[in-house]
């Protein structure tokens, strides 16, 4: 598994997009005394801060962070809305460190219908000129879910039938 290749494995793959969902509530006490101990360098992922014991999400992200070279590398990763919304000092340090990185891009708050605490950080590591020392902030709550329920199959099937129109008219000319 990935949390094995990341954190018991010591591998350090390279990738041009990662795309993750991290495991709710990780529990890391397992590797607790290697986390402590690699929190003592100043290269390590967990230097600015270690999260709670349940809140691996957090420890996922910053391992995938510490992965970011000097190639392009965009991140989307669903976590929990803790790192945004904790005064605990460790989490605080981490979330400092992050948005000092000027990697985050976008963090995505999605509908209370759909998940009341999460939401979908988007990070690069080239950004945009436009967006060098800014972050979108985006939130899905806005949008009146109720108008448009985007896990409904009757606005699934529209939007299939409206791509499959748009691919025949294309074919077409």
């Amino acid at each position: 598994s990935i949390i094995s290749s990341l954190f018991v494995d010591g591998r350090d793959d390279e990738f041009d997009i990662v795309a993750c969902d991290p495991p709710i509530s990780f529990d890391w006490s397992n590797i607790k005394d290697q986390i402590l101990s690699d929190s003592l360098h100043p290269n390590s992922p967990y230097f600015y801060g270690i999260p709670g014991i349940n809140d691996g999400e957090v420890l996922f992200l910053q391992k995938i962070i510490s992965l970011v070279t000097d190639k392009h590398i965009r991140i989307g990763i669903y976590l929990k809305n803790s790192l945004l919304n904790s005064n605990n000092a460790d989490m605080s340090r981490i979330r400092s460190h992050i948005i000092k990185s000027d990697l985050i891009e976008s963090i995505i708050k999605l509908p209370n219908k759909m998940d009341d605490d999460r939401s979908i950080w988007i990070l690069d590591n080239k950004k945009e000129e436009t967006y060098i020392g800014k972050i979108q902030l985006i939130d899905l709550n806005h949008y009146n879910p109720k108008s448009i329920d985007f896990l409904s199959n009757d606005y699934n099937n529209s939007v299939i039938d409206k791509k499959k129109n748009q691919i025949v008219q294309l074919e077409n000319q």
